[in-house]
């Protein structure tokens, strides 16, 4: 239980003090006409009494209408100003790999700041993954600022692997936090292992209704991971790792996610910018939101209904 208007308190020291010095004076000079007339107080003790009894309710009940006590929950669809986009960036080694040109990492860094430049009144969060998971920038509304954490985002800023269950229970914390506009997801990844137990945050993630899209970037034909010092990552035995598209983990992934897939290699990332934008536009529209069911007119009726029985009562 609330109250929408809590600031609203100090009526009721004021009426129920003018209710109290009124009720003193009738209290003496009811004291006045019975000692001068003699009256016998048996013939109607109750009705005087609950005159004032009715007339302390009717104040009592207007006071609680007055601050509008609410309980109980609606939903409502309501218009908003702009959208929360919220960016999981695939920051594994093998987004360095140069099989979309110049390389998956920039191809990803391009959509995201095409989708930016073009959000007006948005707000928007970076989530960086790759063996660990980490909010680099939290939901803003400064472009010019979000812009620049993009630019230093770089495989070397996180341990290396792949954890897409940190990352989405992430994206799960930052979107029940601040519910109060719509949503889109968008998670950038060219689908290498995932690692373990990330499907039941997908299922989580599914349910919250929020607009989400897997973009995947690469080719299935693949290609070698070019380190920052210009070196190609080898693996144990020495020889060159050759990192894929995987289709099927991006599929999966958006299967759990009710997810829309969209593929660099199939449509051009301005395509993608489209199409992301399309999406989310409704997003940026309406949303829904629950709130406490205000409950006045339930007190303004016993108002009412204490000052008829006050009226009746002195009628008889």
């Amino acid at each position: 239980m609330g109250f929408e208007r809590l600031s609203m308190w100090w009526v009721f020291p004021i009426l129920l003090g003018l209710f109290s010095v009124y009720f003193l004076r009738w209290w003496v000079k009811r004291k006045k006409i019975s000692g001068a007339r003699n009256l016998n107080m048996l013939e109607r003790p109750r009705s005087p009494i609950l005159r004032q009894i009715f007339l302390l309710l009717a104040i009592v009940s207007i006071c609680i209408a007055i601050i509008s006590p609410t309980w109980g929950e609606g939903r409502k669809k309501v218009e908003v100003s702009g959208k929360d986009l919220i960016f999981l960036l695939d920051l594994s080694n093998s987004m360095l790999c140069r099989d979309v040109v110049p390389s998956r990492l920039a191809v990803a860094k391009l959509i995201i700041r095409e989708l930016v430049s073009r959000g007006k009144g948005d707000r928007f969060a970076v989530i960086g993954f790759a063996g660990e998971a980490r909010v680099f920038s939290p939901l803003t509304s400064s472009a010019g600022g979000f812009l620049k954490i993009l630019e230093f985002l770089e495989p070397e800023v996180l341990e290396q692997g792949t954890d897409m269950n940190r990352a989405l229970q992430k994206a799960v914390d930052m979107i029940e936090r601040a519910p109060k506009r719509g949503k889109a997801l968008i998670i950038i990844t060219d689908g290498e292992f995932f690692g373990k137990g990330w499907e039941e945050s997908a299922v989580t993630l599914g349910k919250l209704g929020v607009r989400t899209f897997v973009v995947g970037i690469g080719t299935p034909r693949g290609g070698r991971i070019i380190l920052p010092d210009g070196s190609v990552k080898k693996d144990p035995s020495g020889k060159e790792v050759i990192t894929y598209l995987r289709k099927s983990e991006l599929e999966r992934l958006s299967s759990e996610l009710r997810a829309e897939l969209l593929l660099v290699e199939e449509i051009s990332p301005m395509e993608v910018v489209k199409r992301i934008e399309e999406g989310a536009e409704e997003v940026s529209r309406f949303h829904y939101i629950t709130y406490s069911v205000p409950r006045a007119y339930i007190f303004t009726f016993l108002f009412f209904v204490f000052l008829s029985l006050m009226f009746y009562w002195e009628r008889r």
